[in-house]
């Protein structure tokens, strides 16, 4: 291997985006310790399952090592300065710290991360690597990756048979694109290629829409001014035409305001939007937001968001809430109540809701598909809310490494109800500067399921499984070990 080459890459067949919190690369160019140039190749899930390919160059650019890295995550601080580390779980001289500074993060979204590399945490010695770049999957060629992995490695095979799908389904929705309105057939026809069974009605062109679905919603949209979601249907085409007869309804309960932990809401709130709206671009369906948030944070407004609710039989209804949660001492259900006091004067007897009679009035109208989500605590009353941490590194990067025919599986072909919560009777939930421990879990474990590289069948059952045990370790390691809850009727 010669010549090794910087990544930088032009953006090909790409037309949406959606967050990701699943298997994404990053090439990682630095100095080691004795001034050698080398690259790192980073295979990143989550901080507990991270590995880096290293190589190491001469002054010919010729190859002289190359090591397999594995890395895990650690909390510390530098001067009152809170960070996370990558840290190497074995000791080469390749083989650096790599730490996430938060004061550190930039960009509009503030998740733009720009680490910094150490060989001793314990030393105040870091400094800023040669470059730190994301590398999309469907812009990884041969080329480039055997500059990390022979052809014979499994990880090389891998990777190239993902990319190969991705490429592969992107150039088929691309030439058949038009204005955005085919999108959805095309994914149909995907998925009967993939021998998933499609209703060859869904293939013809059903422009119409079922009475009280295609009327834009009123919600309070003060914060989505210039996001069409946010009062219109909105596709992947940036127009209101769409094909597909079939939409997301997004419905989401956000306590931003409180004190303790309303950014981390509002955090939930606009990682999972994003997720939704890009999930409804790539898929070529509509999405409807409603929203109960700010000045209409209540609980008459969230009886009248579900009364208005009237998805269509192969719609898809989303929810969720985030905010404070509770228990009574003689309750039931063994799902939390949601807090929709709007101040400390409110009488929380009378401003509250079960997540289990949400459910219930949701799997009353009747959609395809119902997925109902709280993050929130499960505690008696009196019982205080963790305060908010500082944590995570990758969590949030953005990436587009998804297969279209296994995200078409999950939201087109599965039908049914679920509802999960992020703790158990008695159990607090926490949260960090990136959202709730539980959400951050989930969005996490649904990027999982519909990677490319997963052989795995799709299954929603695998989503909240994951997602449960995901926050439970990721809540044990602040000492607050949660137990989610779920139930669940989906089936294909």
């Amino acid at each position: 291997m010669r010549n090794f080459k910087f990544f930088i890459l032009s953006l090909c067949f790409f037309f949406f985006s959606l967050t990701a919190f699943a298997q994404t690369y990053y090439e990682l160019a630095y100095k080691n310790q004795a001034g050698k140039q080398c690259y790192g190749f980073m295979i990143y899930e989550d901080d507990e399952n991270v590995s880096m390919r290293v190589v190491e160059l001469s002054a010919d650019n010729d190859v002289t090592a190359a090591d397999d890295i594995p890395y895990n995550g650690e909390q510390g601080s530098e001067d009152g300065q809170q960070y996370t580390a990558l840290a190497p779980m074995k000791q080469a001289s390749n083989a650096p710290y790599i730490v996430f500074f938060w004061n550190k993060l930039k960009g509009s979204n503030e998740v733009e991360i720009l680490p910094a590399i150490c060989y001793d945490l314990t030393k105040n010695d870091f400094k800023d690597p040669d470059s730190f770049t994301e590398v999309g999957l469907a812009d990884i060629t041969a080329e480039y990756l055997q500059q990390f992995y022979n052809v014979e490695d499994p990880v090389y095979q891998s990777i190239m048979t993902a990319q190969k799908e991705i490429l592969d389904q992107r150039i088929t929705i691309a030439s058949n694109l038009g204005d955005g309105s085919d999108i959805y057939r095309t994914v149909l026809t995907l998925l009967a290629e993939a021998g998933a069974t499609v209703d060859t009605n869904m293939l013809s062109d059903q422009g119409s829409c079922s009475t009280g679905t295609c009327a834009p919603s009123d919600e309070d949209d003060s914060d989505d001014d210039d996001d069409p979601s946010s009062s219109d249907f909105y596709n992947g085409s940036n127009t209101l035409s769409n094909n597909s007869g079939v939409t997301l309804h997004f419905v989401s309960v956000i306590n931003a305001t409180v004190n303790d932990i309303g950014s981390s809401c509002e955090r939930d709130y606009d990682n999972i939007k994003s997720e939704m709206k890009g999930i409804s671009q790539a898929l070529g369906i509509r999405m409807r937001n409603y929203n109960v948030m700010g000045n209409n944070y209540s609980r008459e407004g969230v009886v009248q968001t579900l009364q208005e609710l009237a998805p269509a039989a192969n719609d898809i209804v989303f929810f969720l809430y985030s905010g404070h949660g509770f228990r009574f001492n003689d309750q039931e259900s063994s799902y939390p109540a949601i807090d929709l006091t709007s101040s400390s004067y409110d009488n929380i007897e009378e401003n509250h809701l079960l997540m289990s009679d949400i459910y219930d009035e949701i799997c009353s109208k009747n959609a395809r598909l119902n997925i109902v989500l709280s993050d929130c605590c499960n505690t008696p009353i009196g019982i205080e809310t963790p305060p908010m941490r500082e944590c995570g590194t990758l969590y949030c990067r953005a990436s587009n490494n998804f297969s279209v025919s296994r995200l078409g599986q999950l939201f087109l072909q599965e039908r049914g109800n679920m509802l999960s919560t992020a703790a158990s009777p008695g159990e607090t939930s926490i949260c960090d500067m990136m959202g709730g421990v539980y959400t951050l879990a989930f969005i996490r474990s649904l990027r999982k399921e519909i990677n490319a590289t997963n052989q795995q069948d799709v299954s929603w059952n695998s989503v909240i499984n994951n997602t449960i045990s995901s926050a439970r370790e990721r809540s044990q390691e602040a000492g607050n070990r949660q137990h989610g809850l779920k139930e669940t009727t989906i089936r294909r």
